[in-house]
């Protein structure tokens, strides 16, 4: 859920997500993996067609 959290609108410059948005998304992330004991299947690596997760 907070894959690319850390890009930047330009090198160097100030981050795309400010820090608010990423605390909600991580209070999100953390209620549903508090709700949910089974990995849903979103949280699964991807390992290419024909490769078991």
């Amino acid at each position: 859920m907070l894959h690319g959290v850390e890009l930047r609108i330009v090198p160097d410059g100030p981050y795309l997500h400010a820090d608010d948005q990423v605390r909600q998304w991580l209070a999100a992330f953390r209620q549903v993996c508090a709700t949910n004991p089974e990995r849903p299947s979103w949280s699964r690596p991807y390992h290419g067609p024909g490769v078991p997760s």
